[in-house]
């Protein structure tokens, strides 16, 4: 659903960006293809495998030492399930701090926009490897939407989301 959009895009980024490494967790079936795409791009050794993390502490762990999340979601291949889908890895991303940057295949992305948590491209190599390598190489821009990925994951806090919701069933 777009990670190889990322895999295409990362001999453009490390022109600009060496040591940028890209990390997949979670492969699902398509795995071995990610792999053997990597290894045609030249990008292997760029790039680390991992399989998905139960331990949901350890898995945000690991997603606070990155600097962005992507979710370059293939607009052309979705279906309308997933077009409105509210996936749950934009509220990983950016609960841990990570901007986003995704495509406009997510019905949120008019909201990544709005909080400047994010970036929304066009699902082409040279947009994505743009907007990496521009927050890479923008410390100040780069932690302003790191600040503003917080502040937008803010409105999903479980206490939150109970304490308002219940205290409106309450009051009826």
């Amino acid at each position: 659903m777009g990670i190889d959009l990322a895999i295409r895009a990362l001999p453009k980024i490390l022109k600009k960006v060496p040591n940028c490494t890209l990390e997949l967790i979670g492969r699902g079936d398509a795995g071995e293809d990610w792999k053997k795409l990597a290894r045609e791009r030249g990008v292997e050794k760029h790039i680390v495998f991992c399989d998905w993390m139960e331990n949901r502490e350890a898995f945000h762990l690991r997603l606070s030492g990155a600097a962005i999340g992507l979710a370059p979601f293939n607009y052309h291949i979705l279906d309308d399930k997933v077009k409105n889908a509210d996936p749950g890895k934009i509220k990983d991303y950016t609960s841990v701090g990570l901007p986003v940057i995704t495509t406009k295949a997510i019905y949120t992305w008019r909201d990544i926009e709005k909080f400047k948590c994010g970036i929304v491209i066009n699902y082409t190599i040279d947009e994505l490897a743009n907007t990496v390598i521009k927050l890479m190489k923008n410390r100040k821009l780069l932690l302003q939407y790191r600040k503003n990925a917080i502040e937008y994951a803010k409105q999903f806090d479980w206490d939150k989301l109970f304490t308002e919701n219940l205290t409106r069933i309450l009051a009826k």
